[in-house]
C-alpha cells in the first residue's frame, strides 16, 4: 500500500511538472489569454503572442516555428499590417484607413461563431475580435511513392471603415510559410453620375462606381532565431541570357526601398547571418510579392507609393506607410524612413506592400465579394530538406553543367484537336455484341447529308451531332446507300497544325449499329 502511494505521487508530480512548463512557455512573451500555441496534424507547431491596438487592430508578435522533430525557432518578433491607402481616380477621396481611423476599437466588430464556423474566437475583453480556424490547404507534395495533404491555420479579424468591411488574415503552414493577406468586402464607398464613367464604371442607370486602388502595407519585424542584430537581406534577381538564366544576389548594407520586377523575377530574402542548417546553409525567410501585375505610382506628395518594398532600421516611432505621426522629429511616410542609416548589426524591419485595383462591377452591388490581396514569406534553406517528408534525401547525377540528371520519361505528345460525337451523346459501343472487326481502311472522302428519324447527318463530324454515317451518295432510309459493301470515311473539320514537328495521327473509333446490322456493316 505504501508503495503504490508513492508511485501514485510521482506520477501527479509528473503531470504538474509538465502543465507547469507549458504554462511558462505560454507566459513567456505575453499572458495565456493572448497566447497562440497550435500543433498541426503533421506535428509542425506555431506559437505566438497577439495584442489589440486602436490602429493597426491585431498585432503578431513572437512567431515562433516548430517542424515536427525539429527545433523552434523565433521568425519574427512583431507582425502587423502598417496601412491601408485607398486614392480614387476621380482623387475626390485618398484614404489613409489604418492612420486616420484604425482598425481597432469600435472599427473592429465583435465576431461570432456563425463568423468562425468549427474555429475557436479568441477575446479582448468580453469582445470577440479573432477567429482562429483549421485547414486542410490541399496537396502539400505528392510523388510516385511519396504524397501527403498540407495543413495550416489562420487568424482573422475584422474591421468596418465606412462602407468597407477589411479582413485581416494570417495563415499559418505546416512547412513554416506564413500568408499575410487582406480581405475587402463589404459596400462600395463612393459614387458618382454618369459624367465621371471615365473613372469608374456606369453600374445602373446614371450611377457609377468609382475605381480606386487598395495599397496594402505591412510592417515585418524579422529576428530569425530570435536574435536581433545578426539579421541581413538579400535581393535575388535573374536575368537570361541565350536561353540560360543565371541569379544574382545582391546584399544589402543601408536602407533602400525597391519594386518588383517580373522580368527579372525578384524576390528578397532575410538570412540570419549566425545559423545554418544541418547542410551548413544559412536560414533565410523568402518574401515574395506574387499579385504584383497592378502597381500605384501616386502623386508626388504621396512618395510611398513609388516602390514596393522598404527596408529599414527598426525605430520605434516608425509605424504607418503614411500619414506617421511626426513627434519627436519622426518621419511621416515610408519614403522618409528610408534615409541612408546602416543595417549593419541592426534590427531590421521590412515594408512589403501589394496593390489591388477596384474597378466596380454591376456584382459589387448591393454587397460586395471579397476581393483578397497576399503576400507571401517562405522558409529557404530554414531546413536541410522537406519538413514533411519523411522519404529519404535526393542525389543529383548531373554536374551542373550539361549534365544529364538522370533519365526522364518520355514526352506526353500534345494534342492538338479530338473529336468524338459519340460518346458525346451517349452513344453505346457494339449494343448488340457482333462487332468483331479488328482491322480496316480510312477512304478519304466527304460525308453527304442524311436524315434519318428527325436527325441530319452533318458533311464535317463535330461533336455534339448524332450522325448517321453513309456513303459518297446520300441515303433517305437505312440500307439505301448505306455502307454495306462499300467504303466511306469521316472527315473532320479543319486543323492548323504547326510546322517544323512530327505527329502521329491516332483513331479511337466505334460504331453505332441498327438491330438489323450485318457483319457487312462492321468497320474492316
Amino acid at each position: 500500500m505504501r508503495t503504490l502511494t508513492l508511485a501514485l505521487l510521482a506520477c501527479l508530480c509528473f503531470a504538474l511538472f509538465i502543465t507547469g512548463s507549458q504554462k511558462a512557455q505560454a507566459a513567456e512573451f505575453c499572458s495565456d489569454n493572448y497566447y497562440v500555441n497550435v500543433t498541426l496534424p503533421n506535428q509542425a507547431r506555431w506559437d505566438l503572442c497577439w495584442e489589440h491596438r486602436i490602429r493597426e487592430g491585431i498585432v503578431l508578435s513572437k512567431i515562433h516555428y516548430t517542424p515536427r522533430n525539429g527545433e523552434r525557432r523565433m521568425v519574427l518578433s512583431q507582425a502587423a499590417l502598417a496601412q491601408i491607402h485607398v486614392p480614387y481616380d476621380d482623387n475626390g477621396a485618398r484614404y489613409h484607413d489604418i492612420s486616420d481611423y484604425g482598425l481597432g476599437g469600435n472599427y473592429m466588430a465583435a465576431l461570432n461563431q456563425t463568423d468562425c464556423p468549427e474555429g475557436k474566437l479568441l477575446r479582448f475583453g468580453s469582445k470577440a475580435v479573432i477567429c482562429q480556424q483549421m485547414e486542410v490547404r490541399g496537396s502539400a507534395f505528392s510523388s510516385n511513392t511519396d504524397r501527403l495533404l498540407g495543413n495550416s491555420f489562420s487568424l482573422f479579424s475584422v474591421s468596418k471603415i465606412g462602407a468597407y468591411n477589411y479582413i485581416p488574415l494570417w495563415r499559418f503552414m505546416d512547412d513554416g510559410s506564413i500568408e499575410p493577406g487582406v480581405g475587402a468586402t463589404g459596400a462600395l464607398q463612393r459614387y458618382s453620375d454618369r459624367n465621371t464613367e471615365q473613372q469608374g464604371w456606369l453600374i445602373e442607370e446614371n450611377k457609377v462606381g468609382i475605381a480606386h486602388l487598395h495599397n496594402f502595407f505591412w510592417r515585418l519585424d524579422f529576428d530569425l532565431n530570435g536574435t536581433s542584430t545578426d539579421d541581413y537581406v538579400e535581393e535575388l534577381n535573374f536575368t537570361t541570357t541565350n536561353g540560360r538564366t543565371s541569379l544574382s544576389k545582391t546584399r544589402f548594407n543601408t536602407e533602400i526601398a525597391r519594386s518588383v520586377d517580373p522580368a527579372s523575377s525578384r524576390s528578397w530574402r532575410v538570412v540570419d547571418g549566425s545559423t545554418k542548417n544541418a547542410k551548413g546553409l544559412p536560414i533565410s525567410y523568402e518574401i515574395r510579392l506574387h499579385q504584383s501585375e497592378q502597381q500605384d505610382l501616386g502623386p508626388a506628395n504621396e512618395p510611398f507609393t513609388q516602390n514596393d518594398l522598404y527596408i529599414t532600421r527598426h525605430n520605434s516611432c516608425e509605424l504607418f506607410a503614411s500619414h506617421n505621426p511626426t513627434l519627436n522629429d519622426c518621419a511621416n511616410h515610408l519614403a522618409d524612413f528610408v534615409n541612408g542609416e546602416s543595417l549593419t548589426s541592426a534590427d531590421l524591419v521590412v515594408w512589403p506592400s501589394t496593390t489591388f485595383y477596384h474597378m466596380p462591377r454591376s456584382e459589387d452591388a448591393p454587397q460586395m465579394d471579397a476581393h483578397w490581396s497576399y503576400i507571401s514569406l517562405s522558409p529557404r534553406d530554414w531546413h536541410a530538406q522537406n519538413p514533411l517528408s519523411t522519404a529519404t534525401d535526393t542525389v543529383g547525377t548531373g554536374n551542373g553543367n550539361g549534365g544529364t540528371g538522370g533519365t526522364l520519361p518520355p514526352k506526353s505528345p500534345d494534342i492538338l484537336f479530338a473529336d468524338d460525337f459519340e460518346a458525346a451523346n451517349q452513344w453505346t459501343a457494339n449494343p448488340y455484341n457482333t462487332d468483331q472487326a479488328s482491322s480496316g481502311l480510312w477512304q478519304q472522302g466527304r460525308l453527304e447529308k442524311v436524315a434519318y428519324q428527325n436527325i441530319i447527318t452533318q458533311q464535317t463530324a463535330n461533336t455534339g451531332n448524332s450522325a448517321l454515317a453513309t456513303g459518297p451518295q446520300a441515303g433517305s432510309m437505312v440500307g439505301a446507300y448505306d455502307l454495306d459493301g462499300g467504303l466511306s470515311s469521316i472527315r473532320s473539320p479543319a486543323i492548323n497544325l504547326p510546322t517544323q514537328a512530327k505527329y502521329r495521327l491516332e483513331f479511337a473509333y466505334y460504331f453505332a449499329h441498327l438491330w438489323n446490322a450485318s457483319t457487312n456493316d462492321f468497320f474492316r
